[in-house]
């Protein structure tokens, strides 16, 4: 093992999670019936509702006084809501999600994100994994791996691919966690220890420290790797948070060919 690589063995047990059991679905069609001109009115009176695009959406409404707004308005609203995670929190009134409830939204444990500011807690849980559909996926290992599983996780974030395992009661004997984010590594390390995990934790900082050398030391060290799993930045595809249009040749989209390269590597060896 590499002097950068880290081993944790980290104790402690975790109670409960946060998961929804009935999740609720509205069509576009039912969310637009209900946008008229005293929900656009009052998009802006909510504490957690800022940003200069609303301001635009309410001058836009206020056009109209009290006739229903036109169908682009609505259009623009519903965009407005789905970007900034907004969610009818009474009659006539939005509001954001917290990071709270977002975490439960998204299937992981409650308090996760806990111990970083409210900022990073957005940034990380925008760009997890939904725990429950990746936990659906998964299903198909619960029962072959009764010894525990080795998981090189790429771009780990805040661990949602491990959290899934962990639902399903598959053991995590060995985890090498490929991510950037100090905050994020936090997050995956103290929920490691919370849940009290008895295999390893690797961390490595960087994909582009993940070499044919290591990935090679790695499968010795292990006997292979079960799975190779993990979600590379879109920040250049799609998305709230996209920030160019420059697709896989963008700088942080780029990476998906770092993730394409780490598993040709571990097929090969």
């Amino acid at each position: 093992m590499e002097e950068d690589d880290q081993v944790l063995h980290l104790p402690n047990p975790m109670t409960g999670f946060g998961v929804p059991n009935n999740p609720c679905v509205s069509s576009d069609e039912e969310v637009v019936a209900k946008v008229g001109q005293a929900d656009l009115a009052e998009l802006h009176s909510d504490e957690g509702c800022t940003g200069h695009s609303h301001g635009e959406i309410r001058r836009d409404v206020e056009r109209y006084g009290g006739d229903e707004p036109a169908p682009h308005v609505k259009k623009n609203v519903l965009e407005e809501i789905r970007k900034w995670n907004l969610v009818w929190a009474g009659k006539n009134k939005v509001a954001s999600l917290d990071p709270d409830e977002l975490e439960f939204f998204l299937g992981f444990p409650k308090g996760h994100t806990r111990g970083i500011c409210t900022t990073n807690r957005y940034v990380a849980l925008g760009n997890s994994f939904e725990v429950d559909t990746v936990a659906y996926h998964l299903l198909v290992l619960k029962g072959r791996y009764p010894n525990g599983i080795n998981v090189l996780s790429l771009f780990s974030g805040i661990g949602g691919a491990e959290v899934a395992l962990h639902r399903l009661g598959i053991l995590l004997r060995n985890v090498v966690s490929v991510e950037k984010s100090e905050a994020s590594k936090d997050i995956l390390r103290n929920w490691w220890e919370q849940t009290n995990q008895q295999g390893n934790l690797i961390e490595v900082e960087d994909v582009e420290k993940v070499t044919v050398e290591r990935v090679e030391q790695w499968m010795s060290q292990f006997g292979g790797f079960d799975i190779v799993i993990g979600g590379s930045p879109c920040n250049n595809l799609a998305g709230g948070n996209r920030d160019s249009r420059d697709g896989l040749a963008g700088e942080q989209s780029l990476l998906f060919f770092d993730y394409s390269r780490i598993l040709d590597l571990v097929q090969s060896i």
